[in-house]
Order: structure tokens, then sequence, then C-alpha cells
């Protein structure tokens, strides 16, 4: 057991709501995948794969751990492993838009909540 940090606490109660918004998001477009993907090749960006909605599952099933992880307090080794995923994530998320549609300052932003999520484990005690 550890005593999470204030920070530890609010960044992983952001990261749960966007796991859950994340969630909702991602099943809306596995629902709605044919309309998705028609939408998209008409904006002459490539259609989505099986693959895409795999890992933006695993992606919000880990944030969602991370979540639980940071807020609970029970082992502070799995929580920062947890930040570490979700920072490894983020940084491959950044990689693959970049390459899809180039740089975006924005893609920087994603990054932010997985680095506080780590400073508020390593300062928790």
């Amino acid at each position: 057991m550890f005593k999470p940090s204030g920070l530890l606490k609010v960044i992983s109660i952001l990261i749960m709501i966007g796991a859950v918004l994340g969630l909702i998001g991602t099943v809306i477009l596995i629902f709605f995948s044919g309309t998705t993907n028609e939408v998209l090749a008409a904006a002459g960006v490539p259609a989505l794969s099986t693959f895409d909605y795999v890992v933006s599952l695993v992606s919000v099933v880990c944030s969602l751990a991370a979540g639980i992880a940071g807020v609970s307090g029970k082992n502070k080794k799995v929580a920062m492993l947890l930040g570490i995923v979700i920072l490894a994530i983020a940084v491959v998320d950044m990689i693959t838009t970049t390459m899809t549609y180039g740089f975006l300052a924005t893609s920087i932003l994603g990054l932010i909540f997985p680095l506080l999520y780590i400073w508020g484990v390593y300062q928790s005690y």
C-alpha cells in the first residue's frame, strides 16, 4: 500500500474519465465502422483497420487500469508500470499520427497526462 499524492489522484480521475469517453467513442466507431471508413475515404484519409480498433481498446483498458491503480493506492510498482505503459502508448500514438498526418503540435498534449501520472506516482509515499 502507498498513499497516492493529490496530483496522482486528480490525474488518475481525469485519465479514468478520458478512458471511459474513449471506450464509448471506440464502441461507436466499431458499430459504425462501415460508415466511418466511407467518410474517411471521401476525405482522403486511410480507412481504419481491425488493428486500429484493437489498439484503441487496449489503450483504453490500460488507461482505465492506470487510473484505478493510481486512485486505489494498492501497489506503487503496478501504478508506475501502468504509467510507463500509457506513456509508451502515447509516444507510439504521436509517432503514428506524425507519420500519417504530419506533425501536429497538439500531439504533444497527449504526453502531458501520462507524464503527470508518473510524476504523481513518484511523489507518492
